[in-house]
């Protein structure tokens, strides 16, 4: 039931991104006129990349390529049928495979957001950092592929089983981010040192990171150094950390904004089952689903460690699990939190201890009961239960409930995307 849930938000996603990649795709063909065909008009990818130019679209038929690509500067679109036609079977059908000796795809000489990849499976890359896709000092646009079975391995710097940025904005959007690896940082991504790229309505799911001693080991789904991330509308499930934050980890000044995502089941051997931050990193945490998650020793569901004070608003805590059995513990820091569910009771104006009354946890959703215009048995406690000065986008049995004040949890709040396939601009 889960997959399937978890099959159908992304079917929607997906759907609504289409309609915005077709408008640029057609833009792009109609004023440059270029489309280098693969295998047609060369026999790599690597090659129809090399002979592009700005603006030129590298179309690429299915089956399954043995390279590691790097776009050397070149800001093109590399697609697989599914940009021309919307039909996603293309994504599983059309591989990029890394065969275990480098990053599958280099983003590294400045590359803007025109440098797009869209539509592949990008398999089995293996790297210090970025076994999937690296990249350092760009901005490409990364969206509707699988990224899944890369690894990277380093020193304490490194990692980023998924996607590595360094340096980098890239937007990261519409992915099946999944059964990655890295050690020390971030098994999905991990992006450090001035990066700021846009993460959002990606599957982020079975993702681990590994390390010991004075590597730490951090971020099991995210990690985070020195960077400010957006991190919104994303499902990160089941991703597990030796070490630190099974979901998210920001350490170093990194104050991440984490809106609207749902992020349950992950776990983490010491501390932060669902979010970790230390080291005066202080998140922006709101309209977010915590629950399920666990860890070893200091809270399932967030952990706040050496100068760190999230401001933790409308968002629901519940069900997670540790040794010291609370949903958010502090080890030095101020945490903020209002008008928040959390399991346990929590001070702070407007917060609440209550059965947030999930539709069907165990299967994946995480709406809310809603007995008044939803046919549901029960009635949420968490419906109209926000901040009163934040509006949910719009109402259905599917957003905010009842009235237009902020439902807390994943589906309320003025920013949320997850029906209606908003873009959700930074603010």
């Amino acid at each position: 039931m889960w997959s399937n849930h978890l099959q159908e938000m992304k079917d929607v996603v997906i759907k609504r991104l289409l309609v915005a990649i077709g408008i640029v795709a057609s833009l792009v063909v109609a004023v440059n006129a270029t489309i280098i065909n693969i295998p047609g008009d060369y026999d790599t990818i690597q090659e129809g990349i090399d002979h592009g130019e700005d603006g030129d679209t590298v179309l690429v038929q299915p089956d399954t390529y043995y390279e590691n690509i790097n776009f050397n500067g070149h800001n093109v679109v590399l697609a697989s049928l599914f940009l021309t036609t919307g039909d996603a079977s293309y994504i599983s059908s059309t591989i990029i495979d890394g065969n275990q000796s480098s990053s599958v795809i280099t983003f590294a000489g400045g590359e803007d957001s025109t440098a797009v990849v869209t539509g592949f499976t990008i398999r089995n890359g293996h790297a210090y950092s970025g076994g999937g896709i690296h990249c350092s000092n760009s901005g490409p646009t990364i969206c509707n592929n699988a990224i899944v079975g890369n690894s990277a391995k380093g020193n304490y710097y490194d990692g980023g089983g998924g996607i590595y940025c360094l340096g980098s904005n890239p937007t990261i959007r519409n992915n099946t981010i999944s059964g990655n690896s890295a050690s020390p940082n971030g098994g999905g991504i991990y992006c450090r040192d001035n990066s700021s790229p846009t993460i959002a309505h990606n599957t982020i799911s079975g993702n681990s990171v590994h390390g010991g001693g004075g590597t730490g080991a951090r971020g099991g789904g995210i990690g985070c150094s020195h960077s400010l991330p957006w991190i919104a509308y994303n499902t990160i499930i089941g991703n597990w950390a030796s070490y630190y934050g099974g979901g998210i980890s920001c350490w170093y000044d990194s104050d991440c904004t984490i809106v609207n995502n749902i992020i349950c089941r992950n776990s983490a051997v010491q501390n932060g089952g669902g979010i970790h931050c230390n080291s005066n990193s202080n998140p922006i945490i709101s309209n977010t689903t915590i629950s399920e998650n666990r860890a070893g020793d200091s809270s399932g569901g967030i952990c706040c460690h050496w100068d760190c004070s999230p401001t933790i608003t409308n968002t629901i805590l519940w069900g997670d699990t540790a040794a010291n059995g609370v949903e958010i513990s502090v080890h030095n820091g101020t945490p903020i939190v209002t008008y928040c569910d959390v399991q346990g009771g929590w001070p702070g104006e407007g917060n609440i201890d209550a059965d947030p009354l999930f539709r069907d946890p165990h299967g994946g959703n995480f709406h809310l009961q809603d007995s008044t215009g939803c046919g549901d048995s029960l009635h949420s406690p968490c419906i109209d239960a926000g901040h009163p000065d934040s509006l949910d986008l719009s109402l259905s049995c599917f957003r905010g409930l009842e009235t237009d004040r902020s439902d807390m949890g994943a589906y309320g709040g003025s920013n949320s995307g997850w029906a209606l396939g908003a873009e959700g601009k930074r603010k």
